[in-house]
């Protein structure tokens, strides 16, 4: 079995401040800016001497008055007090389509409360705090207070593309987040009937979800029901799922060793595999992610789509 680790608050690379590109980015003094607390002497000697080691341009340093004392401030607060001066210094140094780091120094507030755009709660349970560089990376749904799609779990769209997506992905709704958890603590508790059950209700609307479907093919070969184990396997090959060494080694799949079409599966894995061949992507500031297969210079368009 796999079992998914669902994430409970926003998940984001720390310090990024704007999506991936396919370009040739890297990161280096050029592309980074030091933000810096101008009434903190702590904050100057911290930015100070990153700016030294990283030699970091001296028009690359942006001081920012009245930084708010509290550890976690509102998201208004934020995008005024904090964001706010930050973009406007880009803005007049024309580094905004340059910049791909923003390095915040110290006495900062580490937290932003989004409550003011959304109210948490449902499923996938979320705390109502973000971090201070995820809602710099996400700038631009920040400024829009698109909460729903800031908050989503598929919003960043930076990691390592494969030649076979294209395939529709959207965020499970609540009940399909509820069946999901419900089968993933049966499957924990080796509950194979309750689990197998949980995964058909989640499955009947989440089709897109590979691992679900592998669990379920795991829960189907324990309760010798080797069939239907082949048929959802197929579904979570279809779905991408492509960890060939793993299924071929997994004990709840070994009723299925001996099976032909087994087999069949293991092979059209592994050629999946050997067919991914697109480089992961790098950062540049200019573009932005819409949706669509590739990043986008189109500032009319949404961020996530």
């Amino acid at each position: 079995m796999r079992t998914a680790l669902v994430p409970a608050a926003l998940a984001l690379a720390a310090a990024l401040l704007l999506p991936p590109a396919p370009a040739h980015a890297g990161g280096g003094p050029e592309t980074t800016v030091v933000v810096v607390n101008a009434d903190s002497p702590v904050s100057l000697r911290v930015a100070n001497d990153y700016v030294r080691r990283r030699r970091i341009p001296a028009n690359h340093v942006c001081a920012v008055e009245g930084v708010p004392t509290l550890g976690v401030v509102d998201v208004d607060t934020f995008r005024a007090r904090l964001w706010g001066p930050v973009k406007a210094f880009l803005e007049r140094e024309r580094l905004l389509d340059v910049v791909d780091c923003i390095a915040w120094s110290a006495d900062f507030p580490y937290g932003v409360d989004f409550g003011a755009d959304k109210k948490v709660g449902g499923q996938p349970p979320l705390t109502p705090i973000a971090s201070l560089t995820s809602m710099t990376y996400l700038w631009r749904l920040v400024e829009a207070k698109d909460a729903d799609a800031y908050l989503s779990m598929t919003v960043n769209g930076y990691y390592r593309r494969d030649s076979r997506e294209g395939r529709p992905i959207r965020d499970p709704t609540d009940e399909e987040v509820a069946a999901r958890s419900d089968a993933l603590g049966f499957l924990v508790d080796r509950k194979w009937q309750e689990a197998a059950d949980a995964y058909a209700r989640l499955l009947a609307t989440y089709t897109e979800d590979a691992e679900s479907h592998y669990n379920h093919a795991c829960c189907l070969a324990r309760l010798d029901r080797p069939d239907e184990s082949v048929k959802a396997l197929a579904a979570a090959v279809d779905a991408g799922f492509d960890q060939a060494t793993h299924a071929a080694e997994d004990a709840d799949l070994e009723p299925l060793r001996g099976r032909a079409d087994f087999k069949a599966l293991l092979a059209r894995m592994r050629a999946s595999t050997d067919a991914v061949v697109q480089p992961a992507r790098g950062f540049a500031s200019r573009y932005a992610w819409t949706g669509a297969a590739d990043p986008r210079r189109d500032a009319a368009a949404p961020v996530h789509a």
